[in-house]
């Protein structure tokens, strides 16, 4: 099934496709895979009736079906150690369900090791044979598979490949298969689908080869497209219900240029109520990545329309003067697709089980419904981050003053508010009356240190925005064109500049052509109505384009 931007391919998954066939074969008989996380939660949140042991990424399916073997993540020191010349940085960061290796290692890195590491899981994920591996990455090679032997441990391409060769059928035995965002899977990852696909009754690759965009993970369009199926077995989503008109035709310029597709007729938004095609606008703004003013008043008045605003880039420090300025600004922004991102999410993340910065602030500035008091709830949050001494916290007592009052909490469904009587005995004496007050200068005064940095800008949030600004899921979206596929706002600020490397990967090779056309392609279609394409940085006097690609 091809889903180009915006048809609606994870609606139709949840609300036809999946029930259909659970309702055939059962709650238990049915998987859904896909290549990331997110995309994963997204289907497992529909309110479908599924077992969600089978809900997962490929990579976190096979570390259960293996037994949840050890990874080498928690031996890397030791490696380090004993081999600071390939010395491992970038795969410190690896996910079991965010892709492994390869997804960690993406933002690049200058250290030799992580780069060797990096091109031996890409020639493993395309399934490469050793004998055509270069010479020079052998030696690493050697030591790292004795290594992982002598540690008992994998690697995360290791979950795929030794699933490959051991696990013949899905794990839970089940019927069909839908395996989402399937153009993202590597040989690797297609090959044991469709080794397990064998032992099903049918199984469904979900996709857009438009839209495969992890070439630096091994993806490949060919991966989803070969060998090629009649018609008859293919479902393409012609209708998008997100990208306007203006905006479609600079996509279909885009994809044009690609060489490697599956052509499909693929249409722009139209009015519900109309049934007229809903135009949009294609806007080319003023100034760089390095010169953001005109862009963020922009996002300033979209903002204050009530409406979301997406800045978007092809390499992460290319965004970074806009999470500058508008940090400084105290102006909200996050990035919902990746959470593990603290610079791209600074206000906290949900996944996170660590009270965030909006989160200890919020319950310190807010009251229970016996004003000016807490809830139990509420100043747990704030008290445990408190220091002790004289103007905070009582030494000695008030640690189990808090815990007899969180089961007290738990036992009384939520219910509990503080009184003078209860701060007295968690507050020292010159701490009770600042914090009656809401004083912000006392808390940030006796907060514990590692919690004051992360307080700093949702404090700037507040005092510029008020604490609505805090409650709200901001309106902002900030990150690079991978981190958000799959995601949209009203308006995107693109940028259209390339890294070198990807500059001459352009120039070297018509693959490369098509990588950027694909990626360009994704960053254009994340706009609902407006897509602001904007200028191509300048370096020195002589006025020269750094390297961009023509939007």
């Amino acid at each position: 099934m091809f889903g180009p931007p915006g048809t609606g391919k994870t609606t139709r998954l949840a609300t036809d496709i999946i029930p259909n066939a659970i309702a055939k074969y059962g709650f238990d008989g049915v998987m859904v895979t896909s290549f990331t996380r997110t995309a994963a939660k997204e289907i497992a949140s529909r309110g479908i009736d599924i077992d969600t042991n089978n809900v997962g990424t490929l990579h976190s399916l096979c570390f259960k079906a293996l037994g949840a073997p050890q990874l080498h993540v928690k031996y890397l020191k030791d490696w380090n150690e004993r081999h600071p010349q390939f010395a491992l940085i970038g795969a410190k960061t690896g996910s079991v369900d965010e892709g492994g290796d390869a997804m960690s290692l993406a933002a690049g890195s200058d250290c030799e090791g992580d780069a060797i590491f990096s091109k031996i899981q890409i020639l493993r994920s395309k399934m490469v044979p050793m004998e055509r591996w270069p010479k020079d990455i052998l030696p690493f090679h050697k030591l790292w598979e004795d290594w992982k032997q002598e540690k008992l441990c994998y690697d995360f391409t290791d979950l795929i490949s030794v699933a490959l060769k051991t696990i013949h059928t899905a794990p839970r035995r089940p019927q069909v298969m839908i395996v989402d965002e399937a153009q993202d899977f590597n040989a690797l990852q297609i090959a044991l689908v469709r080794s397990w696909g064998l032992n099903m009754r049918w199984h469904m690759l979900v996709g857009d080869d438009d839209q495969c965009i992890f070439s630096f993970s091994g993806a490949s369009p060919e991966t989803f497209l070969n060998p090629p199926l009649d018609d008859k077995y293919k479902t393409i989503l012609g209708q998008s219900y997100r990208v306007p008109a203006a905006v479609h035709r600079k996509a279909l310029e885009i994809s044009s240029r690609i060489k490697v597709r599956e052509k499909k007729d693929y249409k722009p938004k139209v009015d519900p109520d109309t049934g007229e095609t809903v135009e949009g606008r294609v806007i080319y703004g003023d100034g760089s990545y390095k010169d953001v003013e005109w862009a963020l008043q922009k996002a300033k008045e979209i903002v204050a329309e009530g409406k979301t605003v997406m800045f978007l880039s092809s390499c992460a420090y290319m965004i970074g003067e806009v999470i500058s300025r508008l940090k400084a600004r105290g102006i909200p922004f996050y990035n919902p697709y990746r959470t593990n991102r603290s610079d791209w999410n600074p206000l906290g993340s949900e996944d996170n089980d660590n009270i965030t910065g909006s989160e200890l602030l919020l319950s310190f500035l807010e009251h229970g419904e016996d004003e000016n008091y807490w809830t139990v709830e509420q100043i747990l949050k704030w008290g445990r981050n408190l220091s002790v001494g004289e103007t905070g916290l009582i030494r000695g007592k008030a640690k189990k003053a808090m815990d007899v009052l969180e089961v007290a909490w738990a036992q009384n469904t939520h219910g509990l508010h503080t009184t003078r009587n209860v701060l007295a005995m968690i507050l020292s004496p010159n701490a009770i009356e600042p914090a009656l007050n809401r004083d912000i200068d006392w808390l940030m005064a006796n907060v514990k240190k590692p919690r004051m940095k992360g307080l700093k800008y949702p404090l700037k949030i507040f005092k510029v925005h008020g604490l609505d600004a805090l409650r709200e899921k901001p309106k902002i979206i900030v990150g690079t064109i991978h981190s958000v596929k799959g995601g949209e706002a009203h308006s995107v600020f693109l940028y259209p500049d390339i890294s070198y490397a990807a500059m001459r990967e352009q120039e070297d090779s018509q693959e490369g052509a098509d990588a950027l056309s694909r990626l360009f392609y994704v960053g254009v279609t994340r706009a609902e109505d407006t897509l602001y394409i904007m200028e191509p940085s300048v370096s020195g006097n002589n006025g020269y384009h750094s390297a961009f690609v023509e939007i």
